[in-house]
């Protein structure tokens, strides 16, 4: 599998110092729970009073594509008289499929309509910019910052570079 180095930096006003480390422990489970299900390496993380940064080495390119069996209603429910019954076919749209999809299978209780569920595949670039501001601003300090009309959480967030490389050596 393909990996890469991801770096995140966050540049700032001045952190005072009692919220320095708390900061960096906060990025970096952050980050790690943008990561769950995506295979990587060490993370790690460094804060200075205007900067905050995590590394996290051999970041898998995407996440593992996964294959799952899933059983739904008895076969009795979910086909009758050679037609989809209203149990089958909402089976079937729960798990983002058409009855085409679907099989009736042996279960441990009798037959059993069955689908074939992938998961995965998302490319590790996509799940970070769906999910990096959020996980920016969900970082707590103990105290907000005034700012023009509104509050915000402190300090003022300069600006936010992400970076994805997989450099050869």
């Amino acid at each position: 599998m393909s990996t890469a180095e991801l770096f995140i930096e966050i540049r700032c006003e001045e952190l005072p110092a009692r919220f320095a480390r708390p900061a960096e422990v906060a990025l970096s489970k952050a980050v790690t729970g943008l990561l769950k299900g995506i295979e990587h390496g060490e993370v790690c993380s460094w804060v200075t009073p205007r900067r905050l940064a995590v590394a996290v080495a051999e970041v898998a390119i995407e996440k593992p594509l996964v294959e799952q069996v899933v059983t739904g209603p008895p076969e009795a429910a979910a086909f009758r008289d050679g037609e989809w019954t209203p149990a089958g076919l909402g089976f079937a749209r729960s798990k983002g499929l058409t009855v085409d999809d679907l099989e009736i299978i042996d279960g441990p209780r009798g037959r059993v309509v069955s689908a074939t569920v992938k998961t995965g595949g998302e490319k590790t670039r996509d799940v970070l910019v769906a999910g990096l501001e959020s996980a920016v601003l969900s970082i707590h300090f103990p105290k907000t910052m005034e700012r023009a009309a509104s509050a915000g959480p402190a300090p003022s967030t300069r600006w936010c570079a992400c970076s994805v490389s997989n450099r050869s050596t």
